[in-house]
């Protein structure tokens, strides 16, 4: 492996809309990240497993899968509790992107641990700095 590809932060855009995954991965290819998607939160969860990722962007609103090994994952909030209280993903950055966008909408997802929400439809601009940011790019 070279220095460049340990140097390559690696982002899990968990969103069951295809559109908007490849709008956030246009967006964020420009910035040089390695991309990986999922489509519900029980694939978010395994993926996050998988590749550990180092930052998370979250749907909140997915459609219900229910999965003998994730019974308790249902939606982005289920998925951001488990991981902030995981020791092992704690410290991972999780940022909410939904469409949701009353003020307890944004505090049901920091209450989770979430280090940020962000409501659709969102600058791409915005999205890069705050990405950069919680990448410690910036």
């Amino acid at each position: 492996m070279s220095a460049n590809e340990l140097l390559i932060k690696k982002i899990l855009i968990i969103e069951d809309q295809p559109d908007i995954r490849m709008l956030i991965k246009m967006t964020l290819n420009f910035a040089h990240y390695e991309i990986h998607e999922a489509s519900d939160a029980q694939m978010g969860l395994k993926m996050v497993h998988v590749i550990k990722p180092d930052l998370v962007l979250l749907d909140i609103m997915m459609p219900r899968r229910i999965e003998a090994d994730s019974p308790d994952i249902h939606d982005g909030l289920d998925l951001c509790k488990h991981l902030k209280n995981d020791p092992e993903y704690c410290a991972m950055p999780v940022v909410f992107l939904s469409a949701k966008g009353k003020s307890e909408d944004k505090q049901s997802g920091l209450d989770v641990g979430a280090n940020d929400y962000v409501v659709k439809p969102f600058s791409p601009i915005f999205l890069i700095e705050l990405v950069d940011m919680l990448m410690g790019k910036s």
